[in-house]
Protein backbone atom coordinates (compact mmCIF):
# COMPACT_ATOMS: atom_id res chain seq x y z
CA UNK A 1 0.00 0.00 0.00
CA UNK A 2 2.67 2.88 1.31
CA UNK A 3 4.66 1.78 -2.34
CA UNK A 4 1.79 2.65 -4.37
CA UNK A 5 1.01 5.77 -2.79
CA UNK A 6 4.78 6.76 -2.40
CA UNK A 7 4.51 6.56 -6.51
CA UNK A 8 1.11 7.94 -6.48
CA UNK A 9 2.51 11.19 -4.32
CA UNK A 10 5.86 10.87 -6.59
CA UNK A 11 3.99 11.10 -9.53
CA UNK A 12 1.29 13.82 -8.77
CA UNK A 13 4.50 16.18 -7.24
CA UNK A 14 6.19 15.40 -11.39
CA UNK A 15 3.01 16.55 -13.05
CA UNK A 16 2.13 19.55 -11.14
CA UNK A 17 5.78 20.71 -11.30
CA UNK A 18 6.20 20.18 -15.29
CA UNK A 19 3.02 21.69 -15.98
CA UNK A 20 4.02 24.48 -13.39
CA UNK A 21 7.33 24.74 -16.03
CA UNK A 22 9.91 24.23 -12.74
CA UNK A 23 12.39 22.46 -12.29
CA UNK A 24 13.37 20.06 -9.41
CA UNK A 25 16.13 22.91 -8.22
CA UNK A 26 13.27 25.59 -8.69
CA UNK A 27 10.51 23.27 -6.82
CA UNK A 28 13.10 22.30 -3.87
CA UNK A 29 14.09 25.53 -3.63
CA UNK A 30 10.49 27.24 -2.88
CA UNK A 31 9.58 24.48 -1.11
CA UNK A 32 12.39 24.48 1.36
CA UNK A 33 13.16 20.48 0.54
CA UNK A 34 16.02 18.81 -0.87
CA UNK A 35 16.50 18.32 -4.70
CA UNK A 36 17.98 15.00 -4.00
CA UNK A 37 14.70 14.26 -2.02
CA UNK A 38 12.31 15.83 -4.57
CA UNK A 39 14.15 13.70 -7.15
CA UNK A 40 13.23 10.25 -5.09
CA UNK A 41 9.61 11.48 -4.25
CA UNK A 42 9.33 12.22 -8.22
CA UNK A 43 10.73 8.15 -9.12
CA UNK A 44 8.92 6.67 -6.49
CA UNK A 45 12.31 5.86 -4.77
CA UNK A 46 12.20 6.96 -1.02
CA UNK A 47 11.99 4.68 1.49
CA UNK A 48 9.02 6.12 3.29
CA UNK A 49 6.21 8.10 2.71
CA UNK A 50 6.77 12.03 2.89
CA UNK A 51 6.15 14.07 6.21
CA UNK A 52 2.85 15.93 6.28
CA UNK A 53 4.88 18.97 6.22
CA UNK A 54 6.72 18.15 3.34
CA UNK A 55 3.17 17.63 1.31
CA UNK A 56 1.97 21.07 2.56
CA UNK A 57 5.43 22.56 1.55
CA UNK A 58 4.72 21.04 -1.56
CA UNK A 59 1.63 22.03 -2.17
CA UNK A 60 1.77 25.22 -1.70
CA UNK A 61 4.75 25.71 -3.83
CA UNK A 62 3.30 24.14 -6.21
CA UNK A 63 -0.16 26.18 -5.74
CA UNK A 64 -2.21 23.68 -5.42
CA UNK A 65 -4.05 21.33 -2.54
CA UNK A 66 -2.74 19.10 -0.07
CA UNK A 67 -5.07 16.39 -1.67
CA UNK A 68 -4.15 17.23 -4.81
CA UNK A 69 -0.84 15.24 -4.34
CA UNK A 70 -2.78 12.10 -2.70
CA UNK A 71 -4.90 11.56 -5.34
CA UNK A 72 -4.63 8.02 -7.45
CA UNK A 73 -4.78 8.42 -11.29
CA UNK A 74 -8.58 8.62 -12.95
CA UNK A 75 -7.16 8.17 -15.79
CA UNK A 76 -4.07 5.94 -17.42
CA UNK A 77 -3.60 9.11 -19.74
CA UNK A 78 -2.99 11.40 -17.30
CA UNK A 79 0.39 9.70 -16.10
CA UNK A 80 3.57 9.02 -17.97
CA UNK A 81 3.30 5.22 -16.94
CA UNK A 82 0.17 4.36 -14.50
CA UNK A 83 0.58 2.13 -11.76
CA UNK A 84 -0.77 -1.70 -12.42
CA UNK A 85 -4.04 -2.06 -11.58
CA UNK A 86 -5.66 1.69 -12.38
CA UNK A 87 -8.42 1.97 -14.57
CA UNK A 88 -9.97 4.41 -16.41
CA UNK A 89 -12.93 6.30 -14.78
CA UNK A 90 -12.66 9.63 -16.69
CA UNK A 91 -9.75 12.09 -16.51
CA UNK A 92 -9.85 14.80 -13.88
CA UNK A 93 -6.07 16.24 -14.41
CA UNK A 94 -7.47 18.71 -16.82
CA UNK A 95 -4.81 17.64 -19.48
CA UNK A 96 -2.65 18.58 -16.92
CA UNK A 97 -0.21 15.61 -18.01
CA UNK A 98 0.90 16.90 -21.08
CA UNK A 99 4.55 17.38 -21.31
Amino acid sequence: MSADLRMIIGTNVRMKRKAAGLSTQELSSTASVSRSGLTLLEGGSVRNLPSLTTLVKLADALGCELTDLLRGPSCERCWDSPPAGFSCNGCTMSGEAQT
